[in-house]
């Protein structure tokens, strides 16, 4: 019943393809700035680290701001559009089993952390950005008043924890390969980045549940974020080095947002 919604959503809706196009492209985008400003934090270029909001700043600053602005803000929206029509029409047929809505419920808080981000762009744009926390923030904050900070903590940070071993499970058997259009060639070519790429985003999911069931609470300030992330790994060990590989990591995962750009499977009927 609900790939036949989902067909009919498509058929009448061709623009959910250019769309989810247009969305990977701009999470790219923000990744890639990231995963550099660790790396140069982590050569010891300077400028430290940043998360997605940061990213958003930077490339805001880099060049003609009206037509950056304009470019995140559709891009961002899209990839949060795309992210609510997988979790509510499921075009990747995950369907309704424990795993299955899980994964939906991920996707569609993946949604609402990116329209809060396409929120904080346009106010930034705008000249009215409060750094306020947007998507995620509230969302977290929602929790935390049904449930209590340091409920919403643990549970949180269990989320995040299933985020991440999902990542690696991705990664080691490759199964992002069948939502995407690919030759054996371009297979071979894609599988070391993407593999790399959701290793390092699977590791920092790691961190932020570190983070969250160290700090054991959500109420009031100080939630972790990306940026704490990789602040933490700097401070480890052989820091830097653990810093770089997991920028290079990032990086990875912008190219492999590129390429789902490209290749993604976004017709309904075939996903």
């Amino acid at each position: 019943m609900e790939q036949h919604i989902a067909s009919a959503a498509h058929a009448s809706r061709p623009w959910i393809k250019p769309m989810a196009r247009v969305g990977y492209t701009a999470r790219g985008m923000v990744y890639m700035v990231i995963g550099w400003l660790a790396l140069l934090s982590g050569l010891g270029g300077g400028g430290g680290t940043t998360d997605s909001k940061g990213a958003v700043q930077t490339l805001m600053a880099s060049g003609p701001g009206l037509v950056i602005a304009i470019i995140l803000i559709l891009g961002l929206l899209s990839y949060a559009l795309w992210r609510f029509i997988q979790a509510a029409l499921d075009p990747d047929d995950h369907g309704l089993s424990a795993k299955g809505t899980a994964i939906r419920i991920g996707l569609a808080a993946s949604g609402i952390t990116y329209l809060g981000l396409t929120a904080y762009t346009f106010s930034l744009w705008r000249g009215s950005a409060s750094g306020g926390e947007g998507g995620a923030g509230a969302f977290s904050d929602w929790v935390t008043g049904i449930i209590g900070g340091t409920a919403a903590a643990f549970a949180l940070a269990a989320i995040l924890a299933g985020v991440a071993i999902a990542h690696f499970i991705k990664a080691w058997k490759r199964g992002y390969e069948k939502y995407m259009e690919l030759d054996e060639d371009t297979k071979t070519k894609i599988a070391p980045v993407a593999v790399t790429g959701l290793v390092a985003r699977g590791s920092i999911f790691v961190v932020l549940a570190v983070l969250l069931f160290y700090h054991g609470s959500l109420a009031g300030e100080g939630k972790p974020g990306t940026e704490d992330a990789l602040n933490f790994i700097h401070e480890l060990p052989f820091g830097s080095v653990l810093l770089i590989a997991v920028a290079v990591g990032l990086i990875a995962f912008a190219l492999y947002s590129f390429a789902e750009a490209a290749w993604r499977r976004v017709d309904p009927v075939d996903a």
